[in-house]
């Protein structure tokens, strides 16, 4: 809205004119489509493609939404006035700006609730041994209480709720220091982005794979914490922001950095999940080169006097059967080294399933 002559008379017209409104409105339309397309690709592979779905999936359909409440509640405080100056603002825009903010710090936080929550569903669902369950639903009991308190001291700070935005109610109180509060929020998310990164270290100890596959398994998992960067990063500017005598104008480097963070750990956690989507498109290549006629064959080979062989041949899409048999290993050979790979296998459901 355009400020009153009152708010703007005396202004110099510098400051009057200008404006970050444009960097926050392209951030508020370009994360949440970008966030928004790798989650619809997670869902589809998993309702259409694999035909299994997780309560992650429903954790991180949650997150996208808040995002998108998240990013909505931003348009409209560049309606009120952020990206301006204070003093271009009127005071019920102001008050309108105020209120909005609140709102959006409250989905902020549920957007990294829901966002972390997925992922640690994802560790749950592959731990096998019965400790590291209980390590991973300790720190879902642990984010989920960590979260509520904060939304909760959030709407009961000051007393009545409306001193929030006017200090000046007789009677008011407020509890403690917003900027206080602020950081230690974000120290919370900081905190729990640590653990996500670090558990999969745990749930990979007893791993019989190569140490190298263990590391990047490990990344994999980890790979939606990865917003924790930019968190790092927005931290430098929630100072300037929540002392600023200008509010309007300094909170939109937070806000932009809160928006980006949010929705990259979205798109991250949803990278993950896209792994039977890449070998589906890759299947449906081969397919296409074997219904052109290409041949392929691999040869039989000799593995010592009771080893197998096996040939596979496609000529113009005929298949020739493969045969095969074993019977160099004993039966218990054969039960050790498939309880050896069980464990691995499970460990990398999450991203086969």
């Amino acid at each position: 809205m355009a400020a009153t002559n009152s708010t703007a008379a005396g202004v110099d017209p510098a400051r009057l004119h200008e404006s970050r409104a444009y960097q926050l409105t392209t951030t508020v339309i370009v994360c949440p489509i970008f966030a928004g397309i790798f989650t619809a690709l997670r869902l589809y592979t998993r309702l259409v493609l694999t035909k299994k779905y997780f309560w992650e999936d429903l954790a991180i359909g949650t997150a996208l939404v808040c995002s998108i409440v998240m990013s909505v509640l931003n348009y409209l405080a560049v309606v009120y006035g952020s990206g301006r100056h204070v003093e271009t603002i009127s005071a019920a825009d102001m008050v309108d700006f105020v209120k909005v903010g609140i709102a959006i710090t409250q989905f902020y936080s549920l957007t990294h609730f829901f966002l972390k929550l997925s992922i640690l569903l994802q560790y749950l669902r592959i731990s096998v041994m019965v400790v590291e369950r209980r390590i991973c639903q300790a720190a879902i009991a642990i984010l989920c209480t960590g979260y509520l308190i904060f939304i909760v001291l959030r709407m009961v700070r000051c007393i009545p709720f409306d001193a929030q935005w006017n200090p000046s109610i007789p009677g008011a109180r407020c509890f403690f220091n917003g900027t206080w509060f602020i950081f230690s929020s974000q120290a919370w998310n900081m905190i729990m982005d640590f653990v996500i990164v670090i558990l999969p270290l745990f749930l990979l100890r007893h791993s019989n794979a190569p140490l190298i596959q263990r590391v990047l398994i490990g990344i994999v998992l980890a790979f939606g914490a990865s917003a924790g960067i930019i968190s790092v990063v927005r931290l430098q500017t929630l100072l300037p922001s929540s002392t600023s005598a200008d509010p309007s104008w300094d909170k939109v480097p937070s806000a932009i950095y809160g928006l980006i963070e949010i929705n990259v750990g979205i798109t991250c956690a949803s990278v993950v999940a896209l792994r039977p989507l890449y070998r589906s498109i890759r299947q449906r290549f081969t397919d296409k080169e074997i219904s052109q006629g290409t041949l392929f064959s691999m040869p039989p080979q000799d593995v010592g006097p009771q080893g197998s062989h096996a040939e596979l041949v496609f000529d113009g899409g005929s298949t020739t059967r493969v045969d095969s048999k074993c019977d160099g290993l004993e039966l218990d050979q054969v039960s050790a080294h498939h309880s050896e790979v069980s464990v691995d296998q499970r460990r990398r459901q999450v991203l086969d399933a």
